[in-house]
């Protein structure tokens, strides 16, 4: 029979106990806000399942008592949210998440609260699972996988220990709103002024410089009646141009608006673009970086136009014919700055034409003149460019319509000199 001492010891013990819990619990709160880890420490040491729960006061996502699912939105492609939760030794976690409209999520998780990826990094399919040999602190983090696919989410994690499945409350631990993106200030608009001829003279064009924060427009008048032509040029082809005239090329690209603000035509190269405006209006022209080149630099363009009745002129150039004061066939023609001389010269389908240009770079036949520096310009009766040259070089020409083409010849520039030219042209 037990003494009267062992019994009253055995009633002290288990009251001990007994206010040992009741301290335990009561002090829950306190403990695990100031000594987490202790808590955890003491909860693996007698085999409990430890999960601290979740501080409420410091988040921002949507979660409730009665769902250990969270949500969120991010706005920008570099927002973030980093969760966390306390993982038991030897107990798997299972991770899940899902996409609201037109989002795309990465995820990640680890140990490390700056960059979580030692247990999965970047996952974008939902059910990934995290299994840790010793207790520790497991963080989430949820970015966007591109400024297109930001919006919202929903993340859950389930723990299945061997007494069961049950959810884990997530804390939201760090939140980062992310870098709102920069709306560039409309660029001034510049009004330029149409030629009424063509130039290939450097000093004749717009000279715009561009980058990948700075691109310029132009606006411009337009009417009907008339053909307008836009010449480019940039690094394709013309890098020594622009070197010879003390400018470094870049990739450009040129975006035509007109005076709605549709899109009439772009060009991502050094070329020729025409139109035939309906109405009278103003009409804009962006220049900026090609995206196929982060390199700053300069671009050029001009914009000239003709009246569609100029493609019918009167004076006719004929084809394997020679001129009665010069030999070889060639047409000597005087010309002047700032004016046009147009031909009118009939073309046959599918035949070949061969354009041939002599100019103060070439004086030939016309050594005895007062030659100028000149160009030719191919047009159809459209008013379509097909062909042009400011050189000596030979050309050929095969067209696909039958017709009356107009052969305009003019200065190379605005401020060439007055003087002499021939052109031949003879089917091949």
């Amino acid at each position: 029979m037990k003494t009267h001492c062992e019994t009253v010891s055995a009633c002290i013990k288990i009251m001990t106990f007994f206010v040992f819990l009741s301290l335990l619990y009561g002090c829950a709160d306190k403990l695990n806000e100031e000594h987490p880890d202790a808590c955890e420490r003491l909860a693996d040491e007698i085999g409990f399942v430890y999960n601290p729960g979740d501080d409420s006061s410091n988040s921002s996502s949507s979660s409730s008592s009665s769902s250990t699912a969270v949500t969120g939105t991010l706005l920008y492609s570099d927002s973030y949210i980093i969760y966390r939760f306390y993982a038991s030794s030897r107990t798997t976690y299972n991770v899940t998440w899902t996409n609201g409209d037109g989002a795309l999520m990465y995820v990640s998780a680890g140990t490390s609260s700056s960059n979580p990826t030692d247990e999965f990094g970047k996952a974008t399919t939902s059910g990934k699972s995290i299994y840790l040999y010793s207790s520790s602190y497991v963080y989430i983090k949820v970015m966007p996988t591109d400024e297109s696919h930001t919006g919202s989410f929903s993340l859950s994690v389930t723990a299945n220990p061997y007494t069961g499945s049950y959810g884990v409350v997530l804390t939201e631990y760090t939140t980062y709103g992310g870098t709102a993106p920069t709306i560039p200030e409309p660029s001034p608009v510049t009004a330029v002024s149409v030629s009424s001829y063509f130039s290939n003279a450097f000093s004749d064009f717009t000279n715009t410089y561009v980058s990948s924060s700075d691109s310029k427009t132009y606006s411009f008048v337009v009417e009907s009646g008339y053909v307008y032509y836009f010449v480019m040029r940039d690094s394709d082809e013309y890098i020594a141009w622009f070197s010879e005239n003390g400018y470094t090329a870049t990739d450009a690209t040129y975006a035509l608006y007109d005076s709605t603000g549709d899109v009439v035509g772009t060009v991502d190269d050094s070329d020729f673009y025409y139109l035939h405006p309906e109405s009278y209006g103003t009409y804009t022209l962006t220049v900026s970086l090609s995206p196929s080149t982060k390199t700053a630099g300069y671009a050029l363009f001009r914009i000239f136009r003709r009246a569609t009745s100029s493609f019918s002129p009167s004076t006719t150039l004929l084809v394997n014919a020679a001129d009665s004061s010069l030999a070889s066939g060639f047409k000597k023609i005087q010309i002047s700055a700032l004016q046009t001389y147009d031909f009118a010269i009939s073309l046959s389908a599918g035949k070949t034409y061969a354009f041939h240009w002599v100019d103060s770079d070439n004086p030939s036949i016309l050594s005895s003149y007062t030659l100028a520096d000149g160009i030719f310009v191919l047009y159809d009766s459209s008013g379509m460019w097909h062909l042009w040259s400011d050189s000596t070089e030979n050309l050929t020409f095969t067209p696909e319509t039958s017709g009356t083409y107009t052969l305009s010849v003019q200065t190379f520039g605005s401020s060439s000199s007055s003087g002499y030219v021939g052109i031949r042209v003879y089917a091949q």
